[in-house]
């Protein structure tokens, strides 16, 4: 039983801004997953079970790397609406939301609408783009919170086991089991930004082995200012609907899941165009849609050795006016697991990826040929080696090797040693070198138009060329660590790290501007690896608990990042995005429970000013409040308010392709969940 909250301090701390959140419970005959890790001791969050470190269960204390984990529980307690905005709660995670349905999200700099030097998956399926070398999060904005079990991010270099593109950190979005939910759960709520949402999934147990979950989920939000002050009106409504099916036995664990999603949204943007009258305002409903259908067997031969095979089949589909593609995805792999002389514990695997994608010409770019099959071929090995019969000293080394038919064979190794002092203290060290790898829009882009560029009104015709010995991005990272459990029911982790990258991709101008049979300036370009740069940087998070009926925490992250040309050849892009990131950033999340029935709980967060492109941000403080009330052990319900402290404020500016921005508002929506 929670204590409860000295009630003198309720109306106090509810003058201070109101927001309520209501959620359901599972029957009180079983405690929930949801309870269990509210319930959960110090010590037991820190031994929480992860994949992303070895893609097999592993307690996050023993992972020599910077592993963060939002847990359900996070997430319900927050009021974040979507998987964006709870990433915000991370150290070392740069969140800034362009509009209702765009966020550039990165991990230790580089940040852009589509960050390339971070990998993201969704049940250990690669969202990434492999034509624009990134993830639209726009595309995964309607996964159902109540769906997911937890968020593993690795920051830092996850290229031994995850492949290319890992360069700065792993995103892992997991869902729960079909084996883990059970009955009817209906959400629904709305309010100023959040205009309507629901879903509504259900859950069958055929048998003692067996379950299956069916769901469906919508989504509406409101049109945005833009940064002008102007009516974007860029707001856009989406739904998903899918299954997850379950088999587990005492050997054999067999998922199956598959979705198809639709989303829509208002465009009233002017682009670039190369005809007259060069601007095009859009005043159109373009939509995005995709699906995928995942198999994975992991199959227990014994407690030392296990393996697993896993093949999905994903397919995306945008129409915009900028671009309009067609991406068809087919990947499989195996992992094998097993001990070996008691002190080694092997991991090994291989894999294989086609990518079959249909870019459309629009007035803005072309690519050539417009279709394309890319083949990627991997393998991996990784050991974890026991220094001491206590298991104290772990050193584990491994490498990835990957070929890609637009680059080379890539290799990506790592070393980590961690040394557990105590069951509640550990210090861990690591190098590791991970690849970006090329994506299309570098080997085939032909022409495309900028506006505001060499100070013309007009546009300008840009012909690319992909570099013809174009080598991929590479970063070798340096980092060391502590996680400890301190007296006063305080939990502290904290991360040092040093980036060194090579080979950064930049676009450079061949000769000077000339006047063609149009009348536009046009220009010839090409790619080649022109620059490089230094990163460092440190990341603390802290958990702690006044009392049984209060916790917080909170995550500090301080970062820098210098670069240089290698070239004196003229570039389109001097600026590096290295001020992109703030280097200050902080979070502090509260958790009350009033009563054995009302929650309370309060998120600031600020952010130091940034530069983005040309543009500068000012530093920011934010904070969301959630009030929930438990009605019964069926029904919760709350009102949740979001960026309380201003009106509206800028996070991001606008990009040359998606000149999109917009400042976000203040916002307050109500929601209740349903068990039945």
């Amino acid at each position: 039983m929670k204590k409860a909250f000295p009630l003198k301090w309720v109306f106090p701390l509810l003058l201070s801004g109101i927001s309520i959140q209501i959620t359901s419970f599972a029957n009180a005959a079983e405690e929930s997953a949801l309870e269990k890790l509210e319930s959960m001791s110090l010590q037991q969050l820190m031994d929480i079970e992860i994949t992303i470190a070895t893609k097999k269960e592993k307690k996050s204390s023993t992972v020599a790397a910077p592993v963060f984990v939002i847990s359900a529980e996070d997430i319900r307690r927050s009021g974040v609406s979507n998987v964006p905005e709870a990433l915000a709660m991370a150290p070392g995670v740069q969140v800034a939301q362009l509009g209702p349905h765009d966020w550039a999200i990165s991990i230790r700099g580089f940040n852009a609408l589509l960050s390339n030097k971070l990998l993201v998956l969704v049940d250990g399926r690669i969202v990434y783009s492999p034509v624009n070398a990134g993830t639209y999060w726009r595309d995964i904005q309607s996964i159902s919170l109540e769906d997911i079990k937890q968020i593993e991010i690795i920051r830092g270099p996850g290229g031994t086991i995850w492949g290319a593109n890992a360069v700065n950190g792993v995103i892992n979005i997991i869902t729960y089991s079909a084996m883990e939910t059970e009955g009817a759960q209906l959400v629904v709520g709305g309010g100023s930004e959040q205009r309507a949402f629901t879903r509504l999934s259900y859950t069958h147990r055929l048998s003692q082995e067996l379950a299956i979950r069916a769901y469906a989920n919508y989504f509406k939000v409101d049109d945005a200012k833009g940064l002008s002050g102007q009516d974007n009106q860029d707001g856009g409504d989406g739904w998903r609907s899918g299954f997850r099916a379950d088999f587990q036995d005492q050997q054999n664990n067999v998922h199956i899941d598959g979705n198809w999603y639709e989303h829509y949204l208002n465009y009233n943007s002017e682009h670039t165009i190369l005809e007259p009258p060069y601007r095009q305002i859009s005043n159109e409903r373009p939509g995005f849609r995709g699906g995928h259908i995942m198999a994975r067997w992991n199959r227990l031969i014994s407690a030392d050795n296990q393996w697993s095979l896993q093949a999905y089949f994903d397919f995306t589909k945008r129409n915009d006016p900028i671009l309009q593609v067609a991406v068809e995805i087919f990947d499989i792999e195996f992992n094998h697991q097993f001990t070996w002389l008691d002190r080694h514990t092997i991991s090994w695997g291989g894999g294989y990826r086609q990518i079959s994608d249909d870019v459309s010409s629009t007035l803005t770019l072309t690519m050539q040929p417009a279709k394309k099959a890319t083949d990627l071929f991997n393998f991996f090995v990784q050991d974890e080696i026991s220094l001491d019969q206590n298991k104290r000293w772990l050193l584990t080394a491994g490498s990835k090797f990957e070929y890609y038919s637009l680059g080379n064979l890539e290799v990506q190794p790592s070393l980590s040693l961690i040394w557990n002092l105590s069951d509640k203290i550990s210090l861990w060290g690591s190098i590791s070198h991970a690849v970006r790898t090329l994506t299309r829009d570098q080997n085939d882009l032909k022409i495309f138009a900028f506006r505001r560029l060499l100070m013309m009104d007009t546009p300008v015709k840009v012909q690319g060329v992909g570099g013809e010995d174009l080598d991929a991005e590479q970063v070798t990272a340096f980092q060391v660590g502590w996680r400890a459990q301190l007296p006063g029911q305080v939990m502290s982790k904290v991360a040092f790290f040093y980036n060194r990258y090579e080979d950064i991709i930049k676009t450079e101008m061949l000769g000077f501007p000339l006047l063609n049979e149009d009348g536009l300036l046009s220009v010839q370009s090409q790619l080649d690896n022109l620059a490089e740069a230094q990163s460092y940087g440190v990341e603390v998070a802290l958990d702690w608990a006044f009392a049984d009926w209060w916790r917080n925490y909170f995550s500090y992250s301080y970062f820098r990042l210098n670069s240089r040309h290698v070239s004196d050849r003229h570039l389109f892009f001097p600026d590096l995005n290295e001020v992109n990131t703030p280097e200050h950033s902080a979070s502090l999340r509260m958790q009350f429970n009033l009563t054995d029935t009302i929650e309370l709980d309060a998120w600031f967060r600020y952010t130091d000013e940034i530069k983005v492109v040309e543009a500068l941000i000012d530093d920011y403080v934010d904070l969301d409040m959630r009030l929930g009330w438990q009605v019964n052990s069926e029904i919760e319900v709350s009102l949740i308010g979001q960026n309380l402290i201003q009106t509206q404020h800028k996070e991001y500016d606008d990009e040359f392709f998606y000149p999109q921005a917009s400042r976000i508002e203040r916002g307050v929506y109500g929601k209740l969940v349903w068990r039945f």
